[in-house]
């Protein structure tokens, strides 16, 4: 799972940081943080919703050459 990935990664940060500090024409290794990035699955939340109301709504197309129009003094 991320969350164990994260927790494996988070206590192997000093090790990466040394690598990469070996690796790389710093003065200073910035400090490494770690995070889940959980972007898709927030999108892929916000598209079920949207299909959700596309499916639920009723779209109505009006034709308007289907109608007469009348003027006011014609009523």
């Amino acid at each position: 799972s991320p969350a164990k990935f994260l927790t494996v990664i988070e206590d192997n940060k000093g090790m990466l940081r040394k690598y990469l500090a070996s690796k790389i024409r710093l003065r200073f290794t910035p400090d490494l943080k770690f995070f889940i990035d959980d972007t898709l699955e927030q999108m892929e939340h916000i598209q079920s919703l949207l299909d959700k109301i596309h499916s639920e709504s009723k779209e109505v197309k009006v034709n308007l050459n289907d109608y007469n129009q009348k003027s006011l003094s014609d009523l």
